[in-house]
């Protein structure tokens, strides 16, 4: 039994140090490390499919979709009191900066 617990150790050793020993691979370990996604983001995937999914029968089981509409008529009806000369412009730019501020994000996250 001594014999094994020598060689235990000895494998242990042969494996700490094996462990200390890098494998020089030019980042190719952190870049594929970094695409993968991680369990957080499935989990955010999945739980934004079960509530979508979720919304869409509460909303088809209490008929919400007459209220969408009859929603949608009113503001329709209404929009012609609107002055949109002075939304359009609004209307415009807030996707616009929105785009912007999007892509300056994305080029940091890739860069980075």
């Amino acid at each position: 039994m001594d014999m094994e617990d020598n060689k235990d150790i000895l494998l242990n050793n042969l494996f700490a140090e094996a462990a200390k020993t890098e494998i020089a691979d030019n980042g190719f370990t952190r870049k594929v490390m970094r695409r993968l996604p991680s369990r957080a983001e499935r989990m955010s995937r999945i739980w934004t499919c079960v509530c979508t999914v979720a919304a869409v029968l509460l909303l088809t089981y209490f008929k919400a979709w007459n209220f969408i509409f009859d929603w949608a008529v009113n503001v329709v009806c209404v929009s012609h009191n609107i002055d949109w000369l002075h939304i359009i412009p609004l209307i415009l730019l807030l996707p616009t900066a929105t785009m912007l501020v999007s892509s300056v994000f994305v080029y940091c996250e890739l860069k980075a």
